[in-house]
């Protein structure tokens, strides 16, 4: 994993270097995602935990032509959830929770590998990369502030705002449509996959030791809008 994130790193390096088309700009997002915790006997009989989030964010990009480069501001807010009890592989009941003023502040750092492909009247460009996350606050369900000293791992000790921290495995595609001879549009659309989060490391952990069946997860997309400008 970090050969792979320094890779991406030398290779915005050398396009830089040797000359590659540059540009930048700012870009919008929307990130609808999933946290998924699983627990039980197997897969037929366990509870099921789903939290709706939602991100907003914003931020400003370099391009250098097969690497992108982003750094942004992202705020996540909880959207409900529902937890379901799964018996003899049906649900057996399930709950739903409405939607509070629990949040999350993160400095959001992107780091994709890009190959443009000339459609005629605009550019595909299929990516891959990786994402990290880094908390920077925390809203408990009142919409309050709460202080990195009291956020607790499920052992009891401080974990502190770094608990809630995302390194996420991205893939997708974006398009690039002139607006002008050095301004572009770029829609782009990424599916992400958690690769590392504390928390649920942690819950993963202390649930192994109490059941036989555990999955977490956090999945969703990247739904942006980026203005370029080639330099």
């Amino acid at each position: 994993m970090k050969r792979s994130i320094i890779a991406l790193t030398l290779a915005t390096a050398a396009s830089l270097a040797y000359g590659q088309a540059l540009s930048a700009g700012i870009s919008f997002q929307a990130s609808p995602y999933w946290l998924y915790e699983k627990g039980g006997t197997d897969k037929d009989n366990h509870t099921s935990t789903i939290l709706n989030e939602l991100g907003m964010g914003f931020g400003v990009f370099v391009d250098a032509s097969y690497v992108q480069a982003s750094l942004g501001y992202r705020h996540v807010a909880f959207n409900g959830a529902t937890q379901a009890f799964i018996v003899d592989g049906e649900e057996d009941s399930s709950t739903s929770y409405e939607d509070n003023g629990a949040g999350y502040a993160y400095l959001s750092v992107e780091l994709l590998g890009k190959y443009p492909i000339g459609m005629g009247g605009f550019t595909l460009n299929p990516l891959l990369g990786f994402g990290f996350d880094l908390c920077l606050g925390v809203t408990d369900g009142n919409g309050d502030p709460r202080a990195a000293s009291d956020i607790m791992d499920l052992s009891g000790a401080e974990a502190g705002f770094s608990y809630y921290n995302v390194l996420s495995l991205k893939a997708g595609v974006s398009a690039d449509f002139d607006a002008g001879e050095r301004f572009y549009v770029r829609p782009e659309a990424l599916f992400f996959y958690a690769l590392h989060q504390p928390q649920l490391a942690d819950w993963n952990e202390s649930a192994s030791g109490m059941a036989d069946y555990v999955r977490t997860g956090i999945i969703g997309l990247d739904l942006g809008l980026r203005v370029g400008y080639r330099l």
